[in-house]
C-alpha cells in the first residue's frame, strides 16, 4: 500500500510540475497532443477513483473509521461533492 500511495503522490507532483497554465500553443497539432494527453491521465484518474470506491464497499474498512458509507468517507476524507 505505502509503494501505491508514494506513486499516486509522485503522479500528483508530475502533473502539477506539467502544467500547461500561461503555455502558448505553437499550433492546433500541439494543442490536441496536450489535450489528449489530459484527457488519457483524466480517464485514468477517474478509473482509479472508482477501484477504490469499489474496494472500499468491498472491505468495508470505512466502517472501523466512523463513516456510514463509502460515499460519506469519500464526501469527508476526499472532500467530494455528492
Amino acid at each position: 500500500m505505502a509503494d501505491a500511495i508514494e506513486l499516486l503522490e509522485r503522479a500528483t507532483r508530475l502533473v502539477s510540475e506539467a502544467g500547461v497554465e500561461g503555455f502558448a500553443f505553437g499550433d492546433a497539432r500541439s494543442a490536441a497532443a496536450v489535450i489528449e494527453a489530459v484527457e488519457r491521465l483524466r480517464r485514468a484518474t477517474a478509473a482509479a477513483a472508482v477501484d477504490v470506491a469499489a474496494e472500499l464497499d468491498r472491505s468495508q474498512v470505512f466502517r472501523s473509521d466512523g463513516h456510514a458509507s463509502v460515499a460519506a468517507m469519500l464526501r469527508q476524507v476526499g472532500r467530494v461533492s455528492p
